[in-house]
This record gives structure tokens, C-alpha cells and sequence, in this order.
């Protein structure tokens, strides 16, 4: 988020701490699955993908952009 979307650290910590409380809320009880016992992530991986997506929007960016600069501004 500093490199590609130019934040500054400031707006990175807000954005990460919003994110958090996203994706952190809900947790499966059980990391795997009793009728097959398959193994699943213990977080809903969609929720972190919304969250990403709402950010690199909120960056006035399409949010199928690559996150690869060809010239970048940032060294981070």
C-alpha cells in the first residue's frame, strides 16, 4: 500500500486496522471439515479479498490492476 497506491504510513494503518476488524470477526470453529476431513483456512479468504479490492478502489485504481509499477515512484 506505500509503494503501489502511494498511501502514507498513516493511511496504511488505519486502512490495515479497518481491514483486520474485517476479516478477523468471524473465525470457523473447526479448521477442517468433519464429512470429507479436508483441511480449510480458519479465516474466510473472501472477506480478505473484498477488503483488498475496497482498497485499491478507495486508490482511485481499477481493481484487476497489477500490483508491478513499470517506472516506480516508491522503493518499497
Amino acid at each position: 500500500m506505500l509503494g503501489r497506491l502511494h498511501m502514507s504510513v498513516q493511511e496504511c494503518i488505519e486502512h490495515y486496522t479497518t481491514m483486520m476488524d474485517e476479516i478477523f470477526h468471524k473465525k470457523r470453529m473447526l479448521p477442517f471439515k468433519l464429512h470429507n476431513a479436508s483441511i480449510s483456512s480458519r479465516y474466510a479468504t473472501s472477506i480478505l479479498e473484498e477488503s483488498i479490492k475496497k482498497i485499491i478502489a478507495s486508490g482511485k485504481l481499477p481493481v484487476d490492476e497489477k500490483m508491478r509499477e513499470s517506472n516506480p515512484r516508491c522503493k518499497v
